[in-house]
């Protein structure tokens, strides 16, 4: 079954929502300068919201003491590497790494570095995610390993991923939102419906 990751979430009622609608994951943006940024008392309080969901804080590039003082004081599953973090660091604080998709195939050696579950995102010039543009899907087959896809998607166009290349899971943020950090929550039902759909079909 595809994992259903609802990101960039600000608001204790969207948690809620999304986890009830049915999300296997949840993400929350702990990048300073992001429309959706979450200082460390907020995610306290949304973490305390997720139930069950895995939930995940994205970073990008913050300091080691900063990783330390997350995992020492909230209760969560995984970082989200979004920067340019090596593989050590990956590993010695728990998570996975983004690989930002330019033009073609990702590195597969560089895949490979980070061992275990992956992100692949949307890159346009120096916007790193959250760029709400569709990658060329059509590398997907050339990519080995358990990955996310992120970048673009919406309710309409999530069922033709799903069918056509049946990713570990997907990742989605503006593409259910009323603005940047407010989920509509019919779109996320919507979103939610078209994925599980479109496994049976």
């Amino acid at each position: 079954m595809t994992q259903i990751k609802i990101c960039g979430l600000t608001l204790q009622e969207d948690v809620q929502t999304a986890v009830e609608l049915g999300a296997d994951m949840v993400g929350f943006i702990h990048v300073s300068g992001s429309p959706r940024y979450v200082d460390a008392e907020g995610l306290a309080t949304l973490l305390g919201s997720a139930g069950k969901a895995r939930k995940v804080i994205v970073v990008q590039d913050e300091p080691e003491e900063n990783l330390q003082r997350l995992r020492g004081d909230l209760n969560f599953d995984d970082f989200q590497f979004h920067g340019s973090e090596s593989p050590e660091v990956v590993k010695r604080w728990g998570g996975y790494k983004v690989i930002h998709m330019k033009m073609g195939p990702p590195d597969q050696a560089l895949i490979d570095s980070y061992k275990g579950l992956f992100l692949l995102d949307t890159q346009v010039e120096n916007q790193r995610g959250g760029t709400g543009k569709v990658f060329d899907w059509k590398v997907l087959p050339q990519v080995r390993g358990d990955f996310l896809v992120a970048g673009g998607l919406t309710p309409e166009n999530v069922s033709e991923l799903i069918q056509t290349y049946h990713p570990w899971g997907v990742d989605v943020s503006s593409g259910v939102e009323l603005e940047p950090g407010c989920k509509d929550h019919e779109k996320l039902k919507t979103f939610i419906q078209s994925i599980r759909r479109s496994e049976r079909s």
